[in-house]
Parts: structure tokens; C-alpha cells; sequence
């Protein structure tokens, strides 16, 4: 299991000298095809174009092979939040005020772990 905090540590700096915001840093996919998932978006459009993907995936693997932060073989994926953005950052909880939202926990509170609302 990769240490996330850590590998947001390393990474967060990166993304932010290429000029983009880091959103999320997780591992998806299991131990049968672990897949480095990194979201950012552009601060000024909050999207990313194929050639932003492309200019951070070539940072990160250069930092990421160098470091060597993870066992094993991964993959790497950039990619932009998107339309079903997770809400990760105090400011995107702000900017989606009065929107519908659907939220996991990472534990449950009150016999729950997801909740669905405005």
C-alpha cells in the first residue's frame, strides 16, 4: 500500500511549478492492476487540455522514477476532475455551495458512510 500523504507531498509541488492545482492524489484499482490516479486542473479554467495531461504525466514520471515512492509496477494516470470532480479542498466545498453533492466518508458517522444533497 503507497503512503498517499506522502506521495501528495512530492507531488503537489510539482504539479503547482508547472502551474496547475493539484486536486487529488489516490491509488485505484487493487493490487492486481494498482493504478497512480493524480487529478489537477488549470487554476484560471479549473479543466485540463490533453497536452497539460501530457506536460504533467512527463514531470511525475521523471520525479516518480527517480524517488521510487511505490513497490511495485503502476501505472500513472493525469486526468482532470471532470463533471463528477470529487470535492477534496475546503475551497471546493465553497465553489459547489448549493449544488447537489454525493459525499463518502472515510467512516461512518451515524451508521453511514455516503450522503447525498445540497
Amino acid at each position: 500500500m503507497a503512503d498517499i500523504d506522502g506521495l501528495e507531498r512530492m507531488i503537489e509541488p510539482e504539479v503547482k511549478s508547472l502551474g496547475y492545482d493539484l486536486v487529488r492524489v489516490a491509488m485505484v484499482g487493487g493490487t492486481s492492476d494498482p493504478t497512480l490516479q493524480i487529478m489537477a486542473e488549470r487554476p484560471d479554467t479549473r479543466q485540463l487540455a490533453l497536452s497539460d495531461c501530457e506536460r504533467i504525466s512527463r514531470r511525475l514520471s521523471e520525479v516518480l522514477d527517480l524517488c521510487d515512492p511505490i513497490d511495485g509496477s503502476y501505472r500513472l494516470e493525469v486526468s482532470s476532475p471532470g463533471i463528477d470532480r470529487p470535492l477534496t479542498r475546503l475551497k471546493d466545498y465553497q465553489d459547489w455551495a448549493g449544488h447537489e453533492a454525493r459525499i463518502t466518508l472515510r467512516e461512518q458517522s451515524e451508521g453511514r458512510k455516503q450522503y447525498s444533497g445540497t
